[in-house]
């Protein structure tokens, strides 16, 4: 299912997914979450991305691989789980190091689809992300407000 690529480790291919972790996995970064929706989000983006930079680099997966990779993105912009993951540390952790997973998992299918498939995920991936802004920020920016 996920087998290592036989890519060397350099520091090149570490520094940018490093960056990403430490930006946003930190005290400051973490409790600045608590009360800031778009620093939150960011997080999510960076610890995905962070995952899917080294699944790609590293890594080669299948289909099912990706598909699983998806699962913790979807889930964690579930609303009661976003709120969650907004609100508590116990299950910002979770949603940090399963996002993180997911982006490995995802990240370790990409050199292996085809453009079109690539360009469908990518119009998926921003059809979804516009309709979660527009529904979170109606919904769930309450939240941030204490």
């Amino acid at each position: 299912m996920l087998h290592y690529s036989g890519e060397r480790t350099t520091a090149k291919n570490l520094i940018l997914p490093a960056t990403l972790i430490i930006a946003f996995v930190n005290p400051f970064t973490e409790a600045l979450q608590f009360v800031n929706p778009i620093v939150y989000m960011l997080d999510h983006y960076a610890l995905y991305t962070a995952g899917a930079i080294l699944g790609y680099k590293f890594f080669k997966g299948t289909l099912l691989t990706f598909l699983i990779g998806l699962i913790p993105a979807i889930a964690w912009h579930i609303p009661y789980l976003f709120a969650l993951g907004a609100s508590f540390i116990t299950f910002r952790i979770l949603c940090e190091a399963t996002l993180f997973l997911g982006g490995v998992l995802a990240g370790s299918f990409i050199k292996s689809m085809s453009l079109g498939l690539k360009v469908t995920f990518l119009g998926l991936y921003m059809l979804a992300d516009s309709f979660l802004s527009i529904f979170f920020y109606s919904r769930v920016s309450p939240i941030f407000k204490r």
